[in-house]
C-alpha cells in the first residue's frame, strides 16, 4: 500500500503551485503600480467615503476597488489564485499556506511603501495615493482575507485583519491621526451592538473626508 507515500508528494505540488500563483499576483501588482498614473477621479474620491456601507460579509469584491486599477489587477490575480487553491486545499497544509499568504500581504504593503518612497508626488498625487491606501486598508485587506478564510471554511479568521490594516494605515497616517482613530473605534465598540455597527461604518466613511479641500466659491 503506497498511499501513505503519495501524500507528501501531493502536498508539495500543491504548495509549489500556490507559491507560483502568489508570485504571479505580486508581480502583476508591481507592474500595475509602477505604470499607474496618480490622477484622482471623482468616483475614486466618492468611493473612499461610501465604501464602508457595502456588505462586509460578501465574497464579491467592492465596486470601489475598480476606481484603483492596481487594486483591481491585484484583486483579480488573488481571486484566480484562491479559486485554484479552493479546488484542492488540504487541511494539512492550512498552516503553511496561511503563513505564505500572510507573507504575500506583507509584500503588497511593502510595495505600496516603496512606491511612495521612490516617487516624487505632487500634493494632488499624494492625496490620491492616500485614497488608494485607505481603500486597501478598509476594503481590499478585509475582503481578500475573507475570501482566504472561505477556502478553508474557517469559522473564525485565520489571519489578523486588524494587524494588516494597521500596517497600511501607517503608510499615510501620523501619530496624532492614528491615536484619534483608535479612540474613535474604542468609543464605538463600547456602544450597544445594535448601534455599534452603524457607528463603525460612519467612522470608517468619515475618514475618507479628512484630507479633502474646500473649493473656493
Amino acid at each position: 500500500d503506497f498511499r501513505g507515500l503519495l501524500a507528501p508528494i501531493f502536498e508539495e505540488n500543491v504548495m509549489r503551485l500556490f507559491h507560483s500563483n502568489v508570485q504571479t499576483a505580486t508581480d502583476r501588482f508591481a507592474v500595475s503600480l509602477s505604470n499607474h498614473k496618480w490622477v484622482a477621479t471623482p468616483s475614486a474620491l466618492l468611493s473612499s467615503r461610501t465604501s464602508a456601507t457595502e456588505d462586509r460579509g460578501s465574497l464579491s469584491p467592492a465596486l470601489s476597488l475598480l476606481d484603483h486599477p492596481p487594486l483591481a489587477v491585484l484583486t483579480n490575480a488573488y481571486l484566480v489564485m484562491l479559486n485554484e487553491l479552493r479546488q484542492c486545499a488540504p487541511l494539512s497544509l492550512c498552516r503553511r499556506i496561511t503563513t505564505e499568504f500572510e507573507q504575500s500581504l506583507r509584500g503588497i504593503i511593502k510595495q505600496l511603501e516603496e512606491i511612495r518612497r521612490e516617487s516624487i508626488f505632487t500634493e494632488a498625487e499624494n492625496d490620491f495615493y492616500q485614497v488608494m491606501c485607505k481603500a486597501t486598508a478598509e476594503e481590499w485587506v478585509p475582503y481578500i482575507i475573507r475570501c482566504f478564510n472561505a477556502v478553508f471554511h474557517a469559522r473564525t479568521s485565520l489571519i489578523d485583519v486588524a494587524a494588516f490594516q494597521e500596517d497600511v494605515y501607517a503608510l499615510f497616517e501620523d501619530q496624532g491621526t492614528r491615536e484619534a482613530r483608535h479612540k474613535e473605534w474604542a468609543r464605538a465598540r463600547m456602544r450597544p451592538a445594535s448601534k455599534r455597527r452603524s457607528e463603525l461604518s460612519e467612522l470608517a466613511a468619515s475618514r475618507g473626508t479628512g484630507n479633502e479641500k474646500k473649493e473656493s466659491p
